[in-house]
């Protein structure tokens, strides 16, 4: 099965912002503790970019659910692939199997090794017996799962009502990503290479009015915009702005000029 790879920026472009820092806390508690952790944000709050990474930093496995894997055997070949389990399995029993054989700890991992960290993103898009079927397997192996969307459910029968009430009741903790502050703007500036207080005053302005998605952007382009000869200034900045005229970033173009 083919695995969806998001989009993310270069790992030296990724920072500790504030929802890194509410996601490590989280992955911390699905680790410690064994329950289920959610976290939910608008798109755009960097909860891709800060799951990959940290998934990838702790050695856990990172899944990014699409169309395509929504349906219970699906999720399951889905979790295979993620995981590198090699199987030539057709039916839902035989795929849960493989699975479950694959991830449930020894007898001597339980004891002294620490929780396997699953991230499982985009959780939205599978469906209400999905996730609980998900929530079961984490149980079964003692995972430390972290699942991440913006919240959003489809519930067209009993069954998903059910399945849906099962799925809040077994979640440990839900964590909501904040937007960014300043601190937030500013190690994202430094990260991408800005200089002058009043970059870093624009870029604040912008990224309080915006979300980390579009900061980032704005600062790829601008650092463009330099050529590899020097940091980002104020006047890259309002370049960009101004070959986006939408009414957004019209407003905001306004802001940083003032």
């Amino acid at each position: 099965m083919e695995l969806v790879h998001p989009y993310v920026p270069k790992q030296e472009l990724f920072v500790e912002i504030s929802a890194v820092k509410r996601i490590r806390d989280g992955i911390q508690y699905a680790q410690n503790i064994g329950s289920p952790v959610q976290i939910v944000s608008d798109p755009g709050y960097g909860k891709t970019t800060a799951l990959y990474y940290l998934a990838k930093d702790m050695g856990g496995v990172y899944c990014h659910v699409g169309q395509s894997h929504k349906s219970v055997p699906d999720m399951y070949r889905m979790l295979l692939a993620a995981c590198g389990i090699y199987h030539d399995c057709n039916y839902t029993r035989d795929l849960y199997g493989v699975l479950i054989r694959s991830l449930r700890p020894s007898e001597y991992a339980l004891e002294h090794e620490p929780r396997k960290l699953l991230i499982v993103d985009e959780i939205q898009t599978l469906e209400a017996t999905a996730q609980r079927e998900l929530q079961n397997i984490q149980e079964t192996c003692n995972l430390a799962l972290v699942i991440s969307g913006n919240g959003t459910r489809l519930a067209r029968t009993k069954v998903d009502h059910t399945a849906w009430k099962q799925v809040d009741e077994r979640l440990g903790m839900k964590i909501k990503l904040p937007r960014l502050d300043r601190q937030d703007c500013d190690l994202m500036g430094a990260a991408y290479g800005v200089e002058g207080m009043d970059t870093y005053n624009a870029i604040a302005d912008f990224g309080s009015r915006t979300n980390a998605r579009f900061l980032g952007r704005l600062l790829n382009d601008a650092k463009m915009l330099t050529s590899g000869t020097g940091g980002i200034r104020l006047h890259h900045i309002q370049t960009v702005l101004k070959a986006k005229p939408d009414l957004t970033n019209l407003q905001l173009q306004q802001s940083v000029a003032a």
